[in-house]
């Protein structure tokens, strides 16, 4: 990713990741609902004070007192913010689109630190944001009474740019990746909880495909083609990035189902989150309904480590084979997340 960013000359990540519509000359919602909370924010506490961020700031009555001229003052510094958020989480976190972001209050609190310079043009600064980008999505920081968790969240991030290096609450997230139950825990994602009629969310497949693509990768078939965030910049369909079921649908629908049914099914196994990757509108198509058996061999050995795939013995596998297989990426994605976690706070002291 380094050598991708390397290559940026004047670049507006704002426009690459969807924000403004050049076509039809329209400011995408999140993006406008992230700008009246982030410059409510700065207006309200412009020196970055940890414990001056509160909640009845990002209100819509304190939003509707800002003053003409306050927001005159800030509006280039808000967007300012959200670009470079924006930027942030294209090259750190495998975001395309705004509309990835799946909470809002997420793209608030990059923008909001990333509007200081000197935060912005610190590296320990953006591996501190990643390593708690990470926890926050993937033990669902978010997932419940948002509000309150996104202003505790900000308040401790402030206060450790600002004060000493304390990372504890950030290790206690740590061990909470991919382990909360309900929502990110191992039964759940392997499909063990739906008599009881809980299944993961569907982010959570989108996460996990961000993380991986966050890294980049090679593409499945060809070791010269890089997958990254900047793939789909090539001007070319082929090269558009889609959601790939592992174990195709139709290489294991029974007689008389069809892949679609499958694909809606909320209780198939097969639409956990642990069963996606990200890959190419072209190798989509060539893979088609093939069973994982009659593509594997093709993939690439780069592929099959990067992206944590698992050959399967024979054509014949069962729902207990497909179970041991997300079982064992299941640990190979928890295990890679929080190492990556642990390098990242490990390089911030």
């Amino acid at each position: 990713m380094d050598t991708e960013v390397s290559k940026l000359v004047d670049y507006n990540a704002s426009l690459t990741l969807g924000c403004y519509n050049e076509g039809s000359n329209t400011i995408a919602p999140k993006y406008l609902n992230a700008f009246l909370d982030i410059i409510s924010l700065r207006c309200h506490n412009k020196n970055f004070i940890s414990d001056g961020y509160k909640l009845d700031y990002i209100k819509q009555d304190k939003i509707l007192d800002l003053k003409p001229e306050e927001i005159d003052q800030n509006v280039e510094v808000t967007c300012k913010g959200i670009d470079r958020a924006c930027f942030f989480l294209q090259t750190r976190c495998g975001v395309r689109k705004i509309s990835e972001v799946n909470n809002l209050f997420i793209l608030v609190l990059l923008a909001s630190i990333f509007i200081k310079d000197e935060w912005f043009h610190d590296k320990k600064v953006h591996n501190l944001l990643e390593a708690w980008y990470w926890c926050a999505i993937f033990s669902g920081e978010f997932d419940k009474d948002q509000n309150k968790n996104f202003i505790k969240n900000i308040q401790l991030l402030v206060k450790n740019l600002r004060h000493e290096q304390d990372v504890d609450w950030l290790k206690e997230m740590k061990s909470k990746i991919l382990n909360v139950q309900d929502y990110s825990d191992k039964k759940l994602l392997l499909y063990e909880k739906v008599e009881n009629e809980h299944y993961p969310k569907k982010n959570l497949a989108d996460y996990i495909c961000q993380y991986l693509l966050s890294k980049t990768y090679r593409s499945m078939f060809d070791n010269e083609e890089v997958i990254s965030t900047f793939s789909e910049n090539q001007n070319s369909s082929d090269t558009f990035l889609e959601a790939h079921h592992i174990i195709p649908l139709g290489s294991v629908k029974k007689i008389g189902e069809v892949s679609k049914d499958l694909r809606k099914n909320p209780r198939s196994v097969y639409n956990s989150p642990l069963n996606f990757i990200y890959i190419t509108r072209r190798d989509n198509n060539a893979i088609s309904d093939k069973s994982i058996n009659e593509y594997i061999h093709k993939i690439t050995p780069e592929a099959k480590k990067s992206l944590m795939l698992t050959q399967f013995k024979n054509d014949q596998y069962t729902e207990d084979d497909v179970k041991t297989f997300l079982s064992e990426r299941f640990d190979n994605i928890q295990g890679a997340i929080c190492e990556r976690v642990g390098q990242l706070l490990a390089g911030i002291a």
